[in-house]
């Protein structure tokens, strides 16, 4: 991502924001509210349109020409909203995000992810067992990518360690941008972390 910038209100919220992100490399974001921290993530899913340009998988998905729209970047997200399909079981919602996995894979994920009942409509889940079936979803996509805004912000603090657990060991060979808050989380989550405030990466550090 080279000099990425996005304007909403004639207020520039993203200002000139660039970096490389490797497989199998995570990268935490941190900051105060207002820092432009999910903006930054739905202008790389392609839900916002900014300048610059974006590089996903080799392939150019947006600059002055580009703009490749959401489905056919290789990248899936999780939005702090609840991002699942309410109206759909929770196994539907799996078999929307995983087309190409085995039915025994995606109840294995919603096992692991503590998901234990999969008929019921995911607009019926509590909003940590929301949080936790978009988690799912993305996890069992076939997609490079995984951008993660606030994935834990509704889940019981003694479970997120586990949950951070699991998804690190399933994003092995992908590269992950991860918006947070939460310190115990950045601790587990390592990999490299950047303060992002008034619309610039700032401070990033090495590998923890």
């Amino acid at each position: 991502m080279s000099d990425l910038r996005y304007s909403y209100k004639n207020k520039e919220v993203l200002k000139g924001i660039s970096f490389k992100l490797a497989k199998g490399e995570r990268l935490v974001i941190v900051g105060p509210n207002g820092a432009g921290k999910s903006t930054l993530l739905k202008v790389l899913i392609g839900a916002r349109k900014g300048e610059g340009r974006i590089v996903m998988c080799d392939l150019v998905v947006q600059d002055e020409k580009i703009f490749i729209p959401i489905e056919k970047r290789c990248a899936a997200y999780v939005p702090q909203g609840s991002g699942v399909f309410p109206h759909k079981t929770v196994l539907e919602n799996l078999r929307i995000a995983g087309k190409e996995r085995d039915e025994s894979e995606l109840v294995e994920m919603a096992r692991v992810l503590g998901l234990r009942e999969l008929d019921v409509k995911a607009g019926k889940l509590s909003g940590g067992q929301k949080r936790r079936l978009a988690i799912a979803m993305a996890l069992v996509s076939n997609k490079k990518i995984i951008l993660l805004d606030e994935p834990l912000g509704a889940v019981d603090p003694a479970s997120r360690g586990e949950i951070v657990d699991v998804i690190k060991e399933h994003t092995r060979d992908r590269g992950v941008v991860w918006v947070t808050h939460l310190k115990d989380v950045v601790e587990r989550v390592g990999g490299r972390v950047c303060k992002m405030e008034g619309g610039k990466l700032l401070d990033c550090e090495e590998e923890l």
